[in-house]
């Protein structure tokens, strides 16, 4: 716990007129929001010492710290507990317990048995539907995630930047790219514009599918929106895909655009040149990569 926390326990501990479940809440949600979820359990642990009758607000900042702090086993055991104390459980619980339980991996399953209970009580929200696809793309089931999307819709939900960017992940780690150009035409549609993270998970995509060409103009769509390091990342994405698709001469065009534009290059960006160079059998575009390389790591700063 920290020292800040732990004064605020003591100074809780100080007048039983000062103890009360909102004073105790408002330090559960305060450890939330500095993502201290040990020190938000052990409040709530207190609570009970206390004889203090915890509600759904404390338990709802606990599970979000423990969301936070990639504490999702923790985060389901405070839903078991607060079944056990008869506390009704709001949209917002859920939403939490699904945000934290699809940071499991292959908990997918648990997350959308958690949307059911939640639809059987309340209303969900784009929050609601955006923790199930995001736990579906996790545990690669880009199906579902499909499905999922159209539920939405049909309860008139807008879907948002993070629903459409869950979903791109979802289709394009099996490089399904037809699926990617159908959700990035649904963005369109919705008036919702692509950010970094879309352009860079729809090129790589198309790697698979050896698609250099729509990487290319997804590269040139994508660069008015970028920051320096998301232009390397996107540059490496393109370059990645026109090496698999055996286009060497574009992939070296892209380095040599990229240090016209003065990007910060890494090994990544390197090491895709250096095989576009192979491929092509160039020498000299080999070796200048080569010395590119070593004077970048020699720039690199020491860390101690």
């Amino acid at each position: 716990m920290t020292p800040s926390v732990s004064a605020s326990c003591q100074e809780l501990q100080l007048s039983g007129v000062q103890e009360s479940l909102v004073t105790y809440s408002a330090t559960i949600s305060a450890c939330e929001k500095a993502g201290h979820w040990e020190a938000a359990l052990s409040i709530l642990a207190t609570l009970d010492k206390r004889r203090l009758l915890a509600d759904i607000i404390a338990f709802n900042a606990s599970m979000s710290a423990c969301e936070k702090g990639a504490q999702w086993q923790r985060a389901m055991c405070l839903m078991d507990h607060l079944h056990s104390c008869d506390i009704k459980a709001t949209a917002v619980t859920y939403n939490v317990a699904m945000s934290a339980c699809g940071r499991g991996g292959e908990n997918w399953l648990q997350v959308l048995a958690l949307l059911q209970e939640l639809l059987q009580h309340h209303r969900a929200t784009s929050i609601t539907y955006n923790a199930a696809i995001s736990a579906c793309e996790i545990g690669d089931h880009w199906q579902i995630a499909l499905v999922l999307l159209d539920d939405m819709l049909m309860q008139n939900l807008q879907p948002t930047l993070v629903t459409f960017n869950a979903l791109l992940s979802a289709c394009g780690k099996g490089g399904r790219w037809k699926l990617i150009l159908d959700i990035v035409d649904r963005m369109g549609k919705a008036k919702i514009d692509p950010d970094a993270i879309s352009y860079n998970t729809a090129i790589c995509s198309f790697e698979m599918g050896e698609k250099w060409d729509m990487a290319m103009g997804f590269l040139f769509d994508a660069w008015n929106i970028q920051t320096p390091n998301d232009g390397c990342l996107t540059f490496n994405a393109a370059m990645a895909v026109c090496v698999r698709s055996s286009c060497w001469q574009q992939s070296l065009e892209l380095l040599r655009m990229a240090k016209d534009l003065e990007l910060p290059f890494n090994a990544v960006t390197h090491d895709l040149a250096l095989k576009a160079s192979v491929y092509g059998q160039q020498p000299l575009e080999a070796t200048w990569i080569l010395r590119e390389t070593r004077q970048h790591v020699l720039k690199k700063p020491e860390h101690d």
